[in-house]
């Protein structure tokens, strides 16, 4: 029988598949009693310079004025238009489009500029400026920024964490693409070091990604259509036993998932070959070193095999174009590319990426200007997590636990995150995913998720209860085919995914 020596050899679409189905099942309540309100930040501020505001359509009464010579009100038109500042609700950072049902909204007085939102203080918030008669593709026009008085501004809210029963932002005016305050928060606003606030202002860029979640939300229906970019670095395996791991990964390129809760997609359907057409394509040639996707070359369903194979309890369609899933996206389908599908290209390739249900377009998607987490040369941004293993020393081989340190990106190099600085990383990170693989006759996995901001190490005989990681698992040693492994990490943050892998040779 053949042995297959690689690491992860099966479409990591079933790994983030668990990680989302975990993730949702631990987001219910519970428990008895009477709930207690939770405490809330009364969030004020007005429009400043660089946006209009629509001013309300002229009455009768003021039509009746404007014959006799007196002002009236009309609609201003603007290449930055806003008439709404929108809340978004972030549970540690992790921006999902079923989030969009939770938000708060505030309408900006056409009169005034002013605008005010009423804010819970038991999760995170993302403020962005949007005009609610946009089309799709411009519903969104800006995420604000707060100013931290530095370059580096803060995208998100942290609400969780502010000292504060009221917050006034000031003027939000254009600066660079975002809305930035004229107020200038800082410790006293927030909960946090001058070190924890300049270390968040420059990994969060990625929340910018929020223009894709507004844009492809339907409001009225509360259909929704999220693509997530999937990112995949990797990294030399024989020192990991050694020393930790280089922050400074070697891209591997972007693969994506996209969730959809649409009705008009269905398992049933895709499992029968039904009269589902789906479509993903780029508006450039886009390539995966094999295939050359464009306009007139879709990702489409039309190249799966033509099965459907239950695992854990859900179906899901392979092949070699969309591989499709309902084991997540809130009842919905869930879908990605082939196995090992991924654009290598760096920096990312610019493109809008077109959603199509049976030849009706359906949702737009921006990857390359919403700030990806890849540096020029293909180095992760933001937080980076290192690795070590340490082994038995009767053994040299045998897994024993796995050391994590976490790095930020300055930009020019990779910074260590003090360990009394772990706590910012709850903003960012829900679960970090540790995960050890082996396939010889079947496929054996360890799949360790924890609380990156509370936990450095993890040893797999403390989730002896989850999946294989009861067995004794060995790092790179041919002796012990079965449980012989390299290691993965994965996070998401900010609605990208995050992958870091160490292969172990063929």
């Amino acid at each position: 029988m053949k042995r297959f020596r690689v690491f992860l050899s099966t479409v990591l679409a079933i790994a983030v598949m668990a990680t989302s189905v975990i993730l949702r099942a631990c987001s219910g309540g519970g428990g008895g009693g009477s709930a207690q309100p939770a405490p809330k930040i009364q969030l004020s501020g007005t429009i400043g310079s660089g946006y209009s505001v629509p001013a309300k359509p002229a009455s009768i009464f003021a039509k009746a004025l404007s014959f006799f010579g007196y002002p009236t009100y009309a609609y201003a038109i603007a290449a930055f238009t806003v008439d709404k500042i929108i809340a978004i609700p972030m549970d540690r950072g992790s921006l999902q489009a079923w989030n969009m049902a939770n938000t708060q909204i505030g309408t900006i007085d056409p009169d005034t500029r002013a605008f005010s939102l009423s804010l819970t203080k038991d999760t995170d918030w993302l403020l962005v400026l949007i005009n609610s008669a946009g089309t799709p593709t411009t519903r969104f026009v800006a995420s604000v920024a707060l100013n931290t008085g530095s370059p580096d501004s803060m995208l998100s809210l942290p609400a969780t964490i502010s000292t504060l029963t009221s917050l006034n932002l000031g003027s939000v005016s254009y600066s660079t693409g975002d809305a930035l305050t004229s107020k200038v928060v800082g410790t006293a606003d927030f909960s946090l070091t001058t070190a924890q606030i300049t270390a968040m202002a420059k990994t969060d860029d990625i929340f910018r990604n929020a223009k894709n979640i507004i844009n492809n939300y339907n409001t009225a229906t509360g259909v929704y259509y999220q693509l997530r970019p999937d990112f995949t670095w990797s990294s030399d395996y024989s020192t990991l036993t050694t020393t930790l791991s280089d922050p400074a990964y070697n891209y591997m390129g972007m693969g994506f998932q996209l969730d959809t809760n649409s009705p008009a997609i269905t398992m049933d359907d895709l499992c029968s070959f039904g009269t589902t057409t789906l479509k993903l394509f780029p508006s450039t040639d886009v390539s995966d070193g094999t295939y050359t996707y464009n306009v007139g070359n879709p990702i489409t369903n039309t190249g799966a095999s033509p099965n459907c194979t239950l695992v854990n309890g859900f179906r899901q369609l392979g092949g070699t174009g969309l591989y499709a899933t309902d084991a997540y996206a809130e009842g919905g389908v869930g879908l990605s590319m082939g196995p090992w599908a991924r654009f290598p290209a760096k920096p990312v390739t610019p493109a809008t990426w077109t959603w199509v249900e049976n030849n009706v377009e359906k949702a737009w998607f921006d990857v390359a200007t919403i700030n990806p987490p890849v540096n020029d040369d293909g180095t992760p941004k933001g937080f980076v997590p290192a690795f070590k293993i340490n082994t038995a020393p009767s053994t040299t081989s045998q897994i024993e636990s796995i050391d994590v340190k976490w790095y930020y990106s300055d930009g020019a190099s990779y910074l260590p995150l003090a360990t009394e600085d772990l706590g910012i990383l709850k903003h960012f990170i829900g679960r970090l995913e540790v995960k050890l693989e082996a396939t010889t006759d079947q496929r054996r996995t360890c799949e360790m998720y924890f609380d990156p901001s509370t936990t450095t190490q993890v040893r797999p005989a403390d989730f002896a209860t989850v999946g294989n990681c009861s067995l004794t698992w060995y790092f790179n040693n041919d002796g012990h085919p079965d449980t012989n492994t390299g290691l993965m990490g994965f996070y998401e943050s900010g609605g990208f995914g995050y992958f870091f892998n160490f292969f172990l040779p063929i």
